[in-house]
């Protein structure tokens, strides 16, 4: 539906954006994820129309759309900030485009009145921004924003101005709403969990350009790189040599001498060939006894336990000083649950020798 080509877009000598190439199906809910600079608001405003590209270009539904201005590409943005008018009502707010179209009145007050419905604002037509929640001001920009009936909605780190507890709700009603409409949404955000949580699809990007473009399990189990490993949640990258080969498994050879399995197939991995391994600190678990015979295990001592209710994380230090995350569960205690792990404890770190994913970079 969307189509970047070679896209770019620099700032004096800057590159905020270098040579992207990019398609967002129809009714895909996709993010541009990465950290500040990395070029996805810059990406996003292209798009919008509100930047020229320095070169290359924009298609939507085949048509070139690069130096169209933003009334023209059907193209509608939500901010951060919402940008609701103070002074208008709820219902006037929304109304606005479509009376800026000179729609008739009678028209507008059915679709309003509907789109309020659709975002459960019904009793808060008369309501001013002021006397409505973060989470309803969300609600208004969106449904502004959707009456118009665009072909792509933006979305500009929408819930970054909200708290951790209705963020955590509106990614919920944010990605149900997106399924009702079935308007292609284009999501900008640096929160991982945001983006794993809602998109369909998620294009990492470093630099101004893509580092890894797949689906959230993609992504986070099978990163292309050790960027997108190392942003997208904690993971352990330990540098390592394929010291030898057979037709199911690698032994290799860490940096500090550790030599471990790994169950693998591929047919791309040669003898002498440079690795990192990714372990997510949930593939990893504690022991006070040796590894079982289908892992790998280091011993190591805990040095920090940081506790987050529901789970912790333990940071075990193995290998001369280097420090690995393992995350647990929390339970109730009880008499069938071995007592807790403690810091300064003598421990085993053991993984599967299937866990973790081997990154060529």
């Amino acid at each position: 539906m969307l189509e970047l080509i070679s896209l770019s877009k620099k700032y004096g000598n800057f590159k905020a954006v270098n040579n992207l190439n990019l398609v967002v199906k129809e009714g895909e809910f996709f993010s541009l994820l990465g950290p500040s600079g990395c070029g996805k608001t810059t990406t996003l405003r292209l798009i919008a129309g509100f930047e020229q590209p320095t070169s290359g270009k924009i298609q939507l539904n085949g048509k070139d759309i690069t130096e169209l201005p933003p009334f023209q590409r059907n193209i509608n943005t939500v901010f951060q900030h919402f940008a609701l008018f103070p002074h208008l009502s709820a219902f006037n707010n929304i109304a606005f485009g479509l009376r800026i179209k000179k729609k008739k009145e009678n028209e507008i007050k059915q679709q309003v009145t509907e789109m309020l419905k659709f975002v459960s604002l019904e009793g808060k037509s008369d309501s001013l921004p002021n006397q409505l929640s973060g989470g309803q001001q969300q609600r208004v920009a969106l449904a502004r924003a959707l009456i118009n009936q665009p072909s792509i909605l933006l979305l500009d780190e929408p819930l970054g101005a909200l708290d951790e507890k209705l963020r955590d709700q509106m990614q919920v009603e944010l990605s149900n709403l997106q399924k009702k409409v079935g308007i292609t949404f284009i999501f900008v955000t640096h929160n991982q969990e945001e983006a794993l949580t809602m998109a369909d699809r998620i294009a990492v990007m470093k630099d101004g350009t893509i580092d890894h473009l797949g689906t959230p399990d993609e992504i986070y189990l099978k990163p292309s790189s050790t960027f997108t490993a190392s942003f997208i949640g904690n993971t352990n990258l330990f540098k390592c040599v394929i010291e030898t080969k057979t037709e199911n498994s690698l032994m290799l050879r860490t940096e500090n001498n550790f030599v471990f399995e790994k169950f693998d197939a591929s047919g791309d991995n040669i003898v002498g060939k440079n690795l990192t391994i990714s372990l997510r600190p949930e593939q990893i678990r504690l022991s006070r006894n040796n590894p079982h015979k289908n892992e790998n295990g280091l011993k190591g001592i805990i040095k920090n336990e940081i506790f987050y209710g529901d789970m912790s994380i333990f940071w075990v230090t193995v290998l001369e000083n280097i420090r690995v995350a393992v995350s647990m569960q929390n339970y109730v205690a009880s008499e069938n649950v071995s007592k807790p792990f403690q810091e300064g404890e003598e421990v085993f770190i053991c993984w599967d020798k299937k866990s973790g994913h081997l990154i060529t970079e």
